[in-house]
């Protein structure tokens, strides 16, 4: 009975050794839990060898049984410390890779903390940039709202602008035709000045060289009559080839009613003397000629009244200032001043 105990002993604790020895950790306490397992089956077994100590027939068939179970637990055991070795050797592969694997795992880390580095600074920059970025683009809001708001005025000037210059256009287009309308009543008249000229000049062609001038200026006809060829010294009768001359401008005045006529009379300077209590003085000569000839320019030709004025100026308005017996016979004179009627020009004028 003893060494049946002994033998069942031996080969537990060859089993313990071997799995001990042989199997891993994790191997080791399902090893262990096996043995606590067979500790409880050998408990058991103490118990049952207690009882076959009363029947030993009974405990040698046991034991036979048991050493058979030994034979295959020593089988399984080697079956079990061959699997636990393979499995050891894979296991060390594994590590091994695991190792390789968490180097390069590692590496990758660092390469990607690297990179995350790198990104974090660009984008902090990008961030500063964008921040730069938003203030020019509020500065730049804020210049275009300014700009808009001077474009809008600017834009209401323009329309403002434009409707002032579109009524000035208008007036400026009335202006012209004005002007235009303006311009061909002075060439007309610029004409009609030319034209009586040229008839006054034809008319008294012959009365060059004999004290009459017909000279055009400031859009007038002055035609110049000496004394010499209407009075006599002193005196306000016209002779017989003053009334000739006077005679064919009437007929020219006849003809021509648009021409208002301005007769003057001058004198010298040397004060008036004569025993005829009408005529003060030159002033008095100088009015008294122009009626005289106003008077014979009216008799000779169908001529309104209305259009001829007579005036004296005395000696106030002289040729010469000179006070030579020359230059005194040129200031005695009969001055016509043939103007043509500005009617229309007149009312152009008042119309603007």
């Amino acid at each position: 009975m003893k060494n049946i105990r002994a033998k069942y002993f031996i080969a537990f604790v060859l089993v313990t050794v071997i799995l001990s020895s042989c199997v891993p950790k994790k191997k080791f306490a399902e090893l262990s839990a096996q043995k606590t397992q067979c500790e409880f089956q050998n408990e058991q077994l103490n118990n049952k060898n207690r009882i076959l100590e009363d029947n030993i027939s009974n405990k040698e068939m046991s034991i036979n049984d048991l050493e058979k179970s030994i034979s295959d637990l020593k089988s399984d055991t080697a079956s079990f410390g061959r699997m636990i070795r393979k499995k050891d050797n894979d296991y060390q592969l594994l590590k091994q890779s695991y190792k390789m694997m968490t180097q390069k795992t590692h590496k990758r880390i660092s390469s990607k903390e690297k990179e995350i580095l790198d990104l974090q600074t660009n984008l902090l920059k990008s961030k500063a940039k964008v921040k730069e970025r938003e203030k020019d683009l509020l500065a730049l809001a804020k210049d275009l709202d300014i700009q808009k708001k001077n474009l809008d005025k600017l834009k209401d000037e323009y329309i403002d602008s434009k409707t002032k210059l579109e009524k000035s256009q208008v007036l400026l287009n009335e202006k012209e035709k004005k002007l235009i309308n303006l311009q061909n009543i002075l060439n007309t008249q610029d004409s009609t000045v030319r034209a009586l000229n040229d008839r006054v000049s034809k008319a008294f062609y012959g009365y060059k060289d004999k004290g009459l001038k017909v000279e055009l200026k400031n859009g007038k006809v002055y035609v110049s009559l000496d004394e010499k060829l209407l009075f006599a010294t002193g005196s306000t009768n016209v002779n017989s080839e003053g009334k000739e001359a006077l005679k064919k401008l009437s007929k020219i005045l006849e003809k021509d009613t648009n021409i208002s006529v301005l007769v003057e009379g001058h004198t010298d300077d040397i004060p008036y003397t004569s025993t005829q209590g009408a005529i003060k003085d030159n002033w008095d000569l100088s009015v008294l000629r122009a009626t005289t000839v106003v008077r014979i320019i009216i008799k000779n030709g169908d001529i309104n009244p209305q259009r001829i004025i007579p005036a004296g100026r005395g000696p106030y308005v002289p040729i010469e200032d000179k006070m030579t017996k020359e230059a005194r016979a040129k200031n005695r004179r009969i001055e016509i001043i043939l103007t043509p009627k500005l009617n229309e020009l007149f009312k152009m004028i008042e119309m603007n």
